[in-house]
């Protein structure tokens, strides 16, 4: 598992990644304000409506393109090049006929749709409301074949040139957008733009492949309708769990919108920016796994798979409790500076959406090897009936507690659902010991959560009062310090130290850094200075 190839796919995955959460999280901290600024906190919130509206579009293929990807990597991996490309075209086929589908309907209703009435818009003219959910509705068609595309490069082990291009079109993206908002532009130019990058990107993407893996024949004449069909069941499954993450993501704006209205989805969908910093980190690390998960699964290899599943489990709630223990103390004066005043804090939501993130974070190691595997049934059911579930119970929550029943809806929901089923189910897939895995990843990982949350909180008065950057920083620095000592010294054992090790750069292994273990050698330090009897 540790060899050569698989170390350098993960360091320049991870690398991608890194660069990809930089991009994002910089993106959001500079466009917010920007567009808060230019368009007013209404324009913003009937904006983040608008964009919710179509986003189901991109669930269109009915998860063709996850099984689909996952079948190609198997095939890769295994040697099955003609099984490759009688996979590849079907599922480009699928994913061009979908998208003709979704627009085919979703154009002709938008036209003759009273747009601003259903989504009680007042800023948004409705010819604009209009031309912009067309726009947006094609927009999210595109990323239908363009997930299959740049499937490609993680099926044959170019997971992080995917990223890459990725990076490349979200950072022109968001530059354009800034520019045009700053210059007077609208909603509607900043669509256009929009569409014009991601069709340059999918473009890019065709030309890259046909020109370097000629052999991999990009297209769709040699698709097989008959082995569409044998898609249909695992590919619906993972739909439904693609719908359940839409639907958190986009359902829960639409709950506080039909709720509480525009004014407090602007401030609701601000605080979840600023919370959506953990999944974008932890989930470069699930999405860096992924391709390589899938492969040891194709080759049979089990005890490959129980290590690199509880070390990315613990790694992935390690990441997500300091990120959370940092928000929680730090948030308010992040959105004072970030807003500039313009988005009233409120603590008990960012708590919240805190406290469903770690939820989430929790579930993400076994979520991701069982998807990874091909084995949608457990995540589709759970996840399926936690949303549902979680989105009622919240509307309610909502009505008397505002916009943070919302997200405690969810939590509620995922409590009896997802926490225990998801770690479970993927333990029985690979022969592991669930007591085991829950100890070593969420019970340690519990003591870590309220140590940190109690040493940080303890130290909060030390470092002045009033809001301000020089707090952020230093609490941001405790917490990650804190966090990594504990994680290093603690949390691992041997074995995944070394695991870990042979992920980073030659350069930075030859330093040494990750076999210091910082709790032993303090207890050293101390029996070295004791004074003998």
């Amino acid at each position: 598992m540790t060899g050569t190839g698989f170390a350098r796919r993960i360091r320049n995955g991870a690398g991608a990644n890194v660069l990809r959460q930089v991009i994002n999280i910089g993106s959001e901290l500079t466009l917010v304000p920007i567009l808060l600024v230019a368009w007013g906190n209404q324009v913003y919130g009937e904006w983040q409506i608008l964009s919710a509206a179509v986003a189901y579009l991109t669930i269109l293929d009915f998860g063709t393109h996850t099984y689909a990807i996952n079948r190609l990597n198997q095939c890769f991996h295994t040697g099955q090049m003609g099984e490759f490309r009688r996979n590849l075209h079907s599922a480009l086929a699928v994913a061009v006929a979908a998208a003709g589908l979704g627009l085919a309907v979703v154009i002709p209703g938008t036209l003759l749709a009273p747009v601003n009435q259903w989504f009680h818009l007042t800023a948004t003219d409705a010819e604009t409301a209009t031309a912009v959910l067309v726009i947006l509705a094609v927009h999210a068609a595109l990323s239908l074949p363009i997930a299959i595309l740049g499937g490609i490069y993680r099926a044959i082990g170019e997971y992080a040139r995917d990223i890459m291009v990725n990076n490349v079109y979200r950072t022109v993206s968001c530059a354009l957008t800034g520019v045009i908002a700053l210059t007077g532009g609208g909603i509607g130019l900043v669509a256009v733009m929009q569409l014009a990058c991601f069709a340059g990107a999918m473009l890019y993407i065709t030309l890259d492949l046909r020109r370097r893996y000629p052999e991999i024949d990009i297209g769709v004449r040699r698709a097989e309708w008959g082995l569409v069909l044998t898609f249909l069941v695992p590919s619906l499954l993972f739909f439904l769990v693609q719908a359940s993450a839409a639907a958190v993501v986009q359902g829960t704006v639409l709950v506080v919108g039909a709720t509480a209205g525009a004014a407090a989805v602007a401030v609701f969908t601000t605080l979840r920016t600023l919370v959506n910093g953990i999944p974008q980190v932890v989930g470069s690390v699930s999405g860096t796994l992924w391709p390589e998960l899938t492969a040891l699964d194709a080759r049979g290899e089990r005890e490959a798979l129980r290590s690199l599943h509880q070390l990315s489990g613990k790694v992935m709630l390690w990441l997500g409790i300091a990120s959370a223990v940092f928000l929680h103390y730090s948030a308010a004066d992040i959105v004072a500076a970030w807003t500039g005043g313009r988005i009233q804090f409120d603590q008990q939501l960012i708590d919240a959406l805190l406290v469903l993130e770690l939820l989430t974070t929790w579930t993400l190691a076994s979520a991701t090897l069982l998807a990874a595997s091909n084995r949608p049934q457990t995540l589709a059911w759970s996840q399926g009936l936690a949303t549902a579930a979680g989105l009622a119970l919240g509307y309610g929550l909502a009505e008397r507690w505002g916009s943070p029943g919302v997200a405690m809806g969810l939590v509620i929901s995922g409590l009896c659902t997802t926490a225990w089923y998801l770690p479970l189910a993927a333990c029985w897939s690979q022969g592991e010991s669930l007591g085991r895995y829950a100890k070593e990843v969420l019970g340690k990982g519990v003591l870590v959560l309220g140590g940190l949350w109690l040493v940080v909180g303890a130290l909060q008065p030390q470092l002045g009062s009033g809001p301000g950057l020089g707090r952020v920083v230093a609490t941001w620095a405790i917490t990650g310090l804190l966090g990594l000592a504990v994680l290093l010294g603690w949390w691992l054992n041997g074995k995944e130290r070394v695991m870990l090790g042979g992920f980073l750069p030659e350069g930075v292994r030859r330093m040494g850094w990750l076999q210091l273990n910082p709790i032993r050698s303090f207890g050293a330090s101390l029996r070295f200075w004791r004074v003998p009897r």
